[in-house]
């Protein structure tokens, strides 16, 4: 159980919407939704193998206070890091939220 006291990080919630790109196509953009109390975990490091060679992986394990609308294609910025929540774990009653996150990387 996680008690108010270890919501000590703030954090920004966003959601994605279809932004017109004025050619008849559209592109995704991230709109503010919130800027909540969160507790934010220790990252994990997990190793393993992906189209036949190694590959290496960090997590971000983010708690907030229960919301109905966030959803899997959310991102969350802490601290100037955009993350993409990929887990969503629900509180055993339902009042808290357990994100995992990995880091959105920009190449380019």
């Amino acid at each position: 159980m996680v008690t108010v006291s270890e919501f000590r990080s703030r954090v920004e919630l966003y959601s994605p919407a279809n932004a017109s790109d004025g050619q008849g196509g559209y592109y995704e953009q991230m709109n503010h939704v919130d800027t909540v109390w969160a507790q934010i975990l220790k990252p994990r490091f997990w190793d393993g193998q992906a189209g036949g060679g190694p590959v290496a992986g960090i997590t971000q394990g983010i708690t907030i206070r229960y919301r109905d609308d966030v959803a899997l294609d959310w991102r969350v910025e802490y601290r100037h890091t955009m993350y993409r929540v990929i887990h969503i774990e629900y509180g055993e009653r339902r009042d808290v939220l357990a994100l995992t996150c990995t880091a959105v990387e920009h190449h380019g």
